[in-house]
């Protein structure tokens, strides 16, 4: 049966906030040994971006740290990437806490993700409460993991939480590196791996574009797309702001409505139904702008983007324009998730849909039969790992052939 700890096993590890804690973490982690165990808890539904508010690292000799980056950004930069910079790490799901860290200066030589590490072993669950239960016989309670930590000050139980998700990373990375090892996957884990960190350590992703608004692809006429586009600038200015969610101002599905069917002026505004009470004062208020661009020249008005030929369709226009290449895809996704079973791994981590929709896409017009090495040649634009073309490229090169 499986230990539930509850509080850290050196005791709740002082919150390093002023210049001088914020020295002593530092070199507390330096006189250590090995890889950082490394941890961050965000507020991206609460703020403007998804920054981190709190950092928990973890190394052996050294103990549990707890540190506040808001405290002192430059600071904690300064001192505590000459310890941690060009060092390895282990992290759980390190696609989600790489782009927080690298906006703080942040860097690894190389990572173990342990969530990844999971997925590739087979394991049927692998949220960090559930792998430590199955490979240390030790348990987390899930608590605090969706508050908003960008709140001071912090309360204890959100730290004890918070150092508890480094606990026990160090020791759980050793054992699921026996375990890739000794099912032949450690090589593949340290190829994810090395991608991982070319592709989410580039900081922080603020370049937001009204063309990503979720939804907008149902807006068809010019007048729609210059009403949207406006509201998505007068909510971005407001949320950078205010350092606020952009969502939490205007969720994207009450900002289409709006771009569908906006209103006369601000007092038609604060009487339409169809618009959500708590948003209304706030559609008012932006109605003089709304009203400014419907008065600008039409000719200036954003138009619906005409169809490019390199980029991936949607599903719809697919099916219309080259419905041979879209049933490639529907039979290549089949033959990737025969190969993931085989292999005891999920599907998207062999092949991600995108890049097989991609493959299928870019390969629509080669003759066939399609050769292996035509296939092998575009899972490397795709920028496909090592391990995952030799293990699909042959079932996905039987799968494109089959009449």
């Amino acid at each position: 049966m499986a230990l539930l700890v509850t509080q850290p096993s050196e005791g709740l590890p002082p919150l390093a906030a002023t210049s001088r804690s914020i020295y002593e973490a530092a070199y507390q982690l330096s006189q250590g040994t090995g890889p950082f165990a490394i941890d961050t808890e965000r507020a991206g539904a609460y703020r403007y971006d998804d920054r981190a508010y709190l950092l928990q690292i973890r190394r052996e000799g050294s103990g549990t740290v707890l540190i506040d980056p808001e405290a002192n950004r430059r600071l904690v930069t300064s001192v505590l990437g000459k310890v941690i910079n060009n060092q390895p790490w282990i992290i759980h799901a390190a696609a989600t806490d790489l782009p927080c860290l690298s906006e703080l200066g942040f860097y690894p030589s190389t990572i173990f993700d342990t969530e990844l590490a999971g997925r590739l072993a087979g394991l049927p669950r692998v949220n960090l409460a559930s792998m430590l239960e199955e490979r240390l016989e030790v348990t987390l309670k899930k608590a605090h993991g969706a508050e908003d930590w960008s709140r001071r000050p912090l309360p204890h139980s959100w730290l004890v939480y918070a150092a508890l998700d480094v606990e026990k990373l160090l020791p759980l990375a050793e054992s699921m590196k026996l375990l890739l090892d000794a099912h032949g996957k450690l090589e593949w884990h340290e190829q994810e791996c090395a991608h991982l960190i070319n592709t989410s350590s580039h900081g922080l992703d603020t370049q937001r574009s009204w063309q990503d608004i979720k939804g907008v692809s149902r807006l068809t006429r010019p007048r729609q797309l210059v009403v949207a586009e406006a509201l998505w600038e007068l909510r971005d200015d407001e949320a950078r702001m205010k350092d606020t969610s952009v969502s939490r101002l205007l969720p994207d599905k009450v900002l289409i409505s709006v771009a569908q069917r906006p209103p006369r002026n601000s007092q038609a505004a604060l009487r339409a139904s169809e618009i959500p009470k708590q948003y209304r004062k706030r559609i008012a208020r932006w109605m003089p702008t709304i009203n400014d661009v419907l008065e600008s020249d039409p000719r200036t008005w954003p138009r619906k983007s005409q169809f490019d030929e390199n980029q991936l369709p949607s599903k719809y226009v697919w099916e219309k324009i080259h419905p041979r290449s879209l049933e490639d895809f529907e039979e290549v996704k089949n033959s990737i998730v025969e190969k993931a079973l085989l292999l005891n791994l999920p599907a998207e981590n062999l092949m991600q849909p995108q890049s097989v929709k991609e493959l299928c896409w870019q390969l629509r017009d080669v003759p066939r039969p399609i050769s292996q090495n035509d296939v092998i040649e575009c899972l490397i634009r795709l920028e496909a790992r090592p391990w995952q073309i030799d293990n699909s490229a042959a079932v996905i090169t039987n799968a494109l052939n089959k009449d």
